[in-house]
């Protein structure tokens, strides 16, 4: 036997050619942070390009949600394939708290309890996460600039719309 230490390992993942196509879009941010390179990432980004992921990263580069407080809601502690509602069948709901959030704060305040209990847990969180102005860990906003150029065009456009 020899006495070679292995110093370090580089596992080449691949982006595979068939997608889990019920990847919430929590799932697929968390997937798509996995992969090293970041064109795999945009890759994967590419291949669940569905209206929620996008209406997610608009959310997070996009809308300005300063000063908007989390509200105390319960925890729906279900798995994403078993929720309620998810990300695209909120998007409406989480457009309507965004509109009201200076206005009318208690509106805001009432529709954010119904779309984070309604969400799985993980896409809850997601949702706070951007809220509270938080980027996505091991995806910069170069990978989804590269993914998604229409988000980052023009600065001065009504998010809401």
């Amino acid at each position: 036997m020899s006495n070679t230490t292995i110093k370090e390992v580089k596992v080449n993942k691949k982006v595979p050619k068939t997608l889990q196509a019920n990847r919430s879009v929590a799932e697929v941010l968390e997937y798509a942070a996995s992969f090293n390179t970041n064109e795999d990432k945009i890759k994967v980004l590419k291949a669940y390009e569905t209206k929620g992921l996008k209406f997610v990263i608009n959310m997070m580069y996009n809308w300005d949600w300063s000063g908007t407080k989390i509200p105390k809601h319960t925890k729906s502690g279900h798995p994403s394939d078993i929720s309620y509602k998810t990300i695209n069948s909120c998007i409406t709901d989480l457009s309507s708290a965004y509109k009201f959030k200076d206005t009318k704060p208690e509106v805001t305040r009432k529709i954010l309890i119904k779309t984070l209990e309604s969400l799985s847990t993980k896409e809850s969180e997601l949702i706070i996460d951007v809220i509270k102005g938080k980027k996505i860990e091991g995806i910069s906003k170069s990978v989804f600039k590269r993914a998604f150029p229409n988000f980052f065009l023009d600065t001065s456009s009504d998010p809401s719309e």
